[in-house]
């Protein structure tokens, strides 16, 4: 008797092993990813987000006033019209930086572009950077998160991101200094209603 129940015990946990692992399965070849449109796709929806961006910020950064005189790029960022609600989040990611610009003087601007004209959205520095609860100062591979949240929706909207020294910050401490970085975005599907 005690061999039948040692049995049954082992076939029910074979079963339960074989049901999971063809349940994880299903559920993993059920959502799909092409990354040359931005395209999730899984059995009820599509997640489709246009973006190009991608931009490369590098090159000599001059003491400046403001942020014209530093470095800047666009990006743009829109749903396809038969994607589900989708929100954005823009970061620059940094792929390289000398150790002197990570101070208070080495500013970041966001700017929604609406019919030529610049909104102002957020701004910061390079002087720290989150790494879990703590902060520290920024070096390679951090990434700054500039934009959190967007909504997005099927009108393309277009940001641009302004990178400069405040001259009235920093000195000759940064000459001869280096950055380089890449604006970037990742999105998610959101449920809700807009108000």
């Amino acid at each position: 008797m005690c061999n039948l129940k040692k049995i049954v015990i082992n076939i029910t946990i074979i079963l339960l092993i074989t049901i999971i692992t063809v349940g994880a399965t299903f559920a993993y070849l059920s959502a799909t990813t092409n990354s040359d449109r931005n395209v999730i796709t899984s059995d009820s929806a599509q997640l489709i987000v246009k973006y190009t961006g991608g931009m490369h910020i590098d090159g000599t950064i001059s003491m400046s006033k403001d942020k014209t005189g530093g470095r800047n790029t666009t990006v743009n960022i829109s749903q396809d019209e038969n994607s589900v609600n989708a929100k954005a989040n823009l970061f620059i990611n940094i792929d390289s930086i000398s150790s002197q610009l990570a101070t208070e003087g080495f500013i970041w601007e966001v700017y929604k572009v609406v019919d030529d004209e610049e909104i102002y959205v957020n701004d910061g520095t390079f002087a720290t950077c989150q790494s879990g609860e703590t902060s520290r100062k920024c070096t390679k591979g951090d990434r700054i998160y500039i934009v959190n949240d967007y909504v997005l929706s099927i009108e393309n909207t277009a940001f641009k991101v302004y990178v400069w020294l405040d001259g009235n910050q920093v000195g000759n401490e940064v000459l001869g200094t280096s950055f380089s970085g890449t604006i970037a975005a990742e999105t998610e599907r959101y449920t809700g209603h807009l108000q």
